[in-house]
Formats: structure tokens, C-alpha cells, sequence
């Protein structure tokens, strides 16, 4: 029998994200059967810390100060890289990446770097001065690894578009536990039930935080324009930050705000449709968790959200809050029955396509291939 690989994920942080989540999904989700993991987060624990260590992971933090340039985490960082001692090294994001990068350097046994690349740059001109230096700094590094791991298709042809070596690249996008995101009659009742919604409104979900990239105007320049048009639309909001979004809004009785939330998972299956309004992404997993809970998705043209939607749902240009209204308004009009039905279709498209499972197999036959390199 083989021995289990030894794995460090160096991650940037562990507070509530699409590659935290990604990230938590593959570890929690069937990856320890065959794989002995261990994560360093930069920052501290966050939300997902604890999940993790619940789930039988061993989760180290250090404390990294989002604005220093604190060098004194490396001593540290060499001392848990040492005490794991790894098979493979994987970064995820791109600070995460470079810090995978620089402890593969500590050890003096042989290791495989992997790194996980999440975001496509359709708008890389908007992104952060930071995460600009972060991308460039990868680029110079990127012949290290002996995998990237893209999760969309755009995102890996962004990237080597920049430089990235072709050879080294793999797309394996993010999973759905389709047994704990789903929906049906009972769950969608309960969920307006809790949130007081009217038997005859039609339900927007919108599931984001507040950050220019998600582009939450956008989505609710479209709304005011949907509710002109439907009076019975209800726009449902989920994220932080976002009351500082709507504060002064003509529709904002229109709209119910939740705040950050660890019940998502029970809210969205009372929307009748989701709308992502982003004008960056790179596999947005609030797509396929609404699809996995039945819930038809209307999309800006970002990253792989137009290849996850398929047929069950609508695609609009980003940054176009007029398109967006009118596919929001003709989804709407179409009413329940026919949302429902596409709905069935989305969560059938997810099942085939990118069920959790499937996923966590593509990791660990890349992982274990890696393993046999080097031993």
C-alpha cells in the first residue's frame, strides 16, 4: 500500500471566500482518504478555521497584518513547514501562491509545488494596487510549480496570456455538495416564511459583499429598473457591508438586506431566480450553489459563469445595468412554474457536471501522480 502524501495549503486567509470555501469543500469533502492535510493561513483563522480543525484538519495561523510588511512570520512559517515536512506544497491565491513558493525553498528534502489560481483579470486595471504587484510577482515566478491549478478555463487563458507557462496549467473548477446545497417545496416555503415574504412575490437573490469587483450597484440599478416593470419583485441581499449599498434608495422597501450569514444555505432555496452582477470572477461558487439548490441563475458575462449556467439560466454583458434589467424582467415574467422548472434543470446540470466528488478525485489523482515523482 502507498504511503498517504503529506499536503501544507498555504492559503492568504480563511475568512468567508470563494477559494476558503473551495478549499474547505475539497479538504472536508472525501480529500483526507487520501491525502494527510495541513493548513497555514497567513491571516488568522476566520471563519473557516475552526470548520476545518472540527473536521479533523490541522489549521495553523500567522497572524500576518494585512498592511505590514511583517517578516518576522517567516521564522515561524519555516518551523511548520519543517514539523509537516510535505510531500506537496500547494498555495492558494495569489499571496498564498508566493509564500508556497518561498517555504519549498526551506526544505532540504525534495517536495512538489502546486499552486491555485482563482481569478480571471477581465478587470485587472480595477483590482487592487497589491493584488496587481501579486499577480506580476507570480508571473515572475510561475516556471516553480509543477501544476497550476486554474478553476475556470477564462482564468487559465488570462493567466498564460501574461506568461504563465502553458505546459504547467490545469483547469479543475470548484464542487458542489449536492447533498447539503438543494431545494424543494418544504425549504422554500420555510425560507419566506422567515424572511416575510408575500406568497405573490418574486424573489431576486443577490449574494455578495460589498466591493466595486461585485459590482452591487450594478445589480441594483437593474432591480430599480425590474421593479418599475414588476411591482411584486423582492430583491433579497446577502453580504457585508451591503446596507451602505442601498442607504437612500428609492426601492429599498423593495429590498431585504441579511447581512453575512451562515444559513445561506437555507435562504437561497426561497429565491426564484439569483443574480450575479460581478464585473470580475473567476468560478463564481454562488452560481452552483444556487443551481444546486434548484434556483435558476442570471449571470454577467464574467470568468466560467456563462459555461456553469449553460441553458438553465441568462448571460449579460457586465458593467450593463440595462441589460441586466431586461433579462431579469423576462425571467421574472415568465413566473413561479416556469423559474421552478428551470431550476430542475440547473441542479440536474450541477450533479452532472461538478458534483463535489468528482472534484475531490481530479485533486487526489493529481496529487498522487505528483507523489510518484518524487518517490
Amino acid at each position: 500500500m502507498k504511503p498517504i502524501p503529506r499536503i501544507c495549503h498555504i492559503v492568504t486567509g480563511l475568512n468567508v471566500g470563494g477559494a476558503e470555501r473551495a478549499l474547505t469543500n475539497i479538504l472536508l469533502g472525501g480529500l483526507g482518504n487520501s491525502a494527510n492535510s495541513t493548513v497555514v493561513s497567513l491571516l488568522d483563522e476566520g471563519h473557516y478555521g475552526p470548520i476545518l480543525k472540527e473536521g479533523g484538519v490541522n489549521v495553523y495561523s500567522l497572524k500576518l497584518r494585512r498592511k505590514a510588511r511583517d517578516i518576522s512570520i517567516f521564522p515561524k512559517l519555516a518551523d511548520i513547514i519543517r514539523s509537516i515536512n510535505p510531500d506537496i506544497i500547494q498555495g492558494w491565491m495569489y499571496h498564498g501562491n508566493i509564500v508556497a513558493t518561498v517555504s519549498q525553498q526551506i526544505l532540504s528534502r525534495k517536495s512538489k509545488l502546486v499552486w491555485n489560481v482563482r481569478a480571471a483579470l477581465d478587470a485587472y486595471d480595477e483590482m487592487p494596487v497589491g493584488t496587481r504587484m501579486a499577480i506580476q510577482s507570480c508571473r515572475f515566478l510561475s516556471k516553480a510549480p509543477s501544476s497550476v491549478i486554474y478553476n475556470s478555463a477564462r482564468s487559465r487563458t488570462h493567466h498564460e496570456k501574461l506568461g504563465f507557462p502553458k505546459e504547467f496549467g490545469m483547469v479543475i473548477p470548484n464542487g458542489f455538495d449536492t447533498s447539503f446545497w438543494k431545494g424543494g417545496a418544504d425549504k422554500r416555503v420555510a425560507a419566506r416564511l422567515r424572511l416575510g415574504l408575500p406568497k405573490e412575490a418574486l424573489v431576486v437573490g443577490f449574494v455578495a459583499r460589498n466591493d466595486p469587483l461585485k459590482h452591487p450597484s450594478n445589480f441594483l440599478n437593474a432591480f430599480a429598473l425590474c421593479v418599475d416593470q414588476i411591482p411584486t419583485a423582492r430583491a433579497v441581499m446577502i453580504g457585508r457591508d451591503l446596507d451602505s449599498a442601498v442607504r437612500g434608495m428609492a426601492i429599498h422597501d423593495k429590498i431585504i438586506l441579511l447581512g453575512e450569514r451562515n444559513d445561506v444555505q437555507d435562504i437561497i432555496p426561497g429565491f426564484d431566480m439569483l443574480c450575479l452582477s460581478s464585473k470580475l470572477e473567476g468560478f463564481p461558487n454562488v452560481i452552483g450553489e444556487a443551481m444546486a439548490c434548484g434556483i435558476p441563475c442570471l449571470t454577467t458575462d464574467v470568468g466560467d459563469a456563462a459555461e456553469i449556467v449553460g441553458s438553465t439560466g441568462w448571460v449579460v454583458p457586465p458593467q450593463n445595468s440595462e441589460a441586466l434589467a431586461r433579462a431579469m424582467i423576462d425571467a421574472l415574467r415568465q413566473g413561479h412554474l416556469t423559474l421552478f422548472n428551470k431550476g430542475k434543470s440547473a441542479r440536474k446540470r450541477i450533479i452532472e457536471k461538478y458534483s463535489l466528488q468528482t472534484i475531490v478525485s481530479q485533486y487526489a489523482n493529481l496529487y498522487g501522480n505528483l507523489v510518484d515523482q518524487i518517490r
